[in-house]
């Protein structure tokens, strides 16, 4: 099925909407892509879920957990800051491992 629209096209449901596809699914857009969910947004990846971003990413909420069941690995390419207003715990287990030429604990 091919569907092709000159101008503007809309889709709505007094309900539910769902939308399929038995192998892929592609959505380009060529500007601005805006999305707004009224309540909870769960997304779940059977595999990988690779996010990129050209320039900049925010990720902005009253509370963030990162968790990991096996590993997990925070890189960056010049400089990486961490820094909280009032207080921050470093819980390194049984063994931390701190590499560098100079360390400045004030």
């Amino acid at each position: 099925m091919s569907v092709t629209v000159k101008d503007d096209i809309t889709a709505s449901s007094g309900k539910d909407m769902d939308i399929s596809a038995g192998k892929n699914a592609s959505f380009t857009v060529s500007k601005n892509f805006d999305m707004t969910v009224s309540g909870d947004t769960d997304i779940s990846v059977g595999k990988n879920l690779l996010t990129n971003a050209g320039k900049k990413a925010n990720l902005t909420a009253d509370d963030i957990e990162q968790k990991s069941n096996k590993s997990m690995r925070i890189s960056a390419g010049s400089k990486l800051e961490q820094k909280a207003g009032s207080s921050m715990k470093i819980d390194g287990g049984t063994k931390m491992d701190i590499n560098a030429t100079n360390v400045k604990i004030k």
